[in-house]
This record gives C-alpha cells, structure tokens and sequence, in this order.
C-alpha cells in the first residue's frame, strides 16, 4: 500500500488474505481441528467475528484516523512522538518473533523432507528471505503473497477435492472421523 499506491485493489485483498490467512490457518488449525475436534473450528469463527463488528461498527466511527496507515501514526495522534515510537518498537518485535517461528518451521520442514540439517535449513530459509525482499523490495513480497494467495484460494481446493473423491466422498469422511471428535 506504500508503494507510491502502486498496487490495483485486487492485488492488496490478495496480499492481505494471504497474510491474514497463512501457513498457520492453514496448516497449524486444521491440524488442531484433528487433534481437538470440531469445536475447534467453533472456536476460530471468534476471530471473523471479531474482524466483522471492528468492520461494520467500529471502523466508520474513526474519521480522524482516515489518513494514518500504520498502527503508529495512530497511537502517534493520541499518544505524542512516544505513543509511536513504542508502538514500532513492540511492531518490531512481533514481526521478528514472527518470522523467527516462521524461519524455525522451514527448517524443521526441509530437515523432516530433505534430511538437511535444522540449523542449515534455518540459515538456508533465513537467506532466502533476506535476498528476496532486499532485492526485490516490497514487489518481491507482494508476488510471494499473491503466489500464496493462488495456492490457498485455487491449489488446496483442488487438493481437498481430490483427497474427498480418493476417499469416496464426504459420507466416507464423516463416518471415518473418530466419534469422540
């Protein structure tokens, strides 16, 4: 969204749902919906209803904050320089803890696929994102996350689609699923 506004709105609600709904919805929830049950699946829909009343009633009652993009230049209006400051500061934590874990799992991925050893796997995934985003910049990203959004919107369709017919359906699938579940 920063670059010069450069980005058509499709391509931003494919960066966003990509971001939004990544490896961990994906991946991490259904394997928690196999592990829990069901009600997991109860339970996530707290987050989209969360994201549906700040959409609906509480985002039109901030016209102050029209022009702010970052969490920043909001908590800066409020809070002053510091308000800022401290916010980009803990936003800075969180992504490096985000990608700590992120750059952790690929490394456990590529030892588990390739028997490449975790810490190589780690500096291997870790050296990727940093040659992609500093050469590319934020179009490199942006092509990642349209990439994702095409394999979660189009390929893991496809591949339940395919597992659904492998198995014989969904009235095999439900009878295969474990009753206390």
């Amino acid at each position: 969204a920063l670059a010069n506004r450069s980005y058509s709105t499709p391509i931003l609600v494919a960066t966003m749902f990509a971001t939004n709904i990544g490896a961990g919805a994906t991946m991490g929830i259904s394997g928690r919906v196999y592990s829990v049950g069901i009600i997991m699946i109860v339970a996530c829909f707290g987050s989209v209803l969360h994201d549906f009343i700040t959409a609906f009633f509480l985002a039109d009652k901030f016209p102050k904050l029209k022009n702010m993009i970052t969490a920043g230049d909001i908590m800066g209006h409020y809070y002053g320089p510091w308000g800022k400051i401290i916010t980009g500061l803990f936003g800075i934590l969180k992504c490096t803890a985000a990608l700590g874990v992120q750059v952790w799992a690929i490394g456990l991925t590529l030892n588990y696929y390739l028997n490449v050893p975790s810490g190589w796997g780690i500096c291997i995934a870790y050296g990727f994102i940093v040659a992609y985003s500093t050469l590319g910049g934020i179009r490199s990203v942006t092509a990642t996350d349209v990439i994702q959004f095409g394999m979660i919107a189009i390929a893991i369709p496809m591949i339940c689609n395919f597992g659904l017919n492998k198995i014989g359906g969904y009235e095999n699938l439900v009878n295969s699923i474990d009753a206390s579940k």
